[in-house]
């Protein structure tokens, strides 16, 4: 193992312990009833939507976000180095809009009569769209390589 990689692993293992160990500490300064109110600190999960998904959800997408930021810290050449303002803007990003997106559902939630049903449908609409996209696309294609052809 090169030395540079032996620091990035050691590195990775002092983030997931200041983690943990700032969790710790969090469990243990903030009182027992203000965490027993939000479910230990993570807001509430659709009824269908169980927690094990939702824990495999958000480490993927951390673990991805991390990757990119420490691809982008450590890479002296290669093909991080030219973007990495725009990986870690892009990371950075899409953290805060997940987290403005949940903020407006869960408003959205207390206001409008019916916003859950109507949410729950929303992924159907999007992948029925998407396979329209998709043969659209590929309706392009198909007629670009026959008329390449012809």
């Amino acid at each position: 193992m090169s030395p540079e990689a032996a620091i990035v692993r050691c590195r990775g293992g002092f983030v997931v312990g200041g983690a943990v160990a700032a969790a710790c500490l969090l469990k243990a300064i903030v009182p027992g009833e203000t965490w027993s109110g939000v479910s230990g600190g993570r807001p509430d999960l659709m009824p269908e939507f169980p927690s094990w998904a939702a824990l495999a959800l958000e480490a993927t997408a951390t673990f991805f976000m991390v990757l990119l930021v420490f691809a982008t810290i450590v890479a002296d050449r290669g093909g991080f180095k030219p973007v990495a303002s725009f990986s870690i803007g892009l990371a950075l990003t899409m953290v805060a809009t997940g987290a403005l997106a949940a903020w407006s559902v869960h408003h959205a939630q207390k206001r409008f009569r019916g916003f859950g049903e109507i949410m729950r449908r929303a992924p159907y609409v999007s992948c029925a769209l998407l396979v329209i996209l998709a043969l659209y696309m590929a309706l392009h294609g198909w007629q670009a390589l026959g008329a390449r052809h012809a």
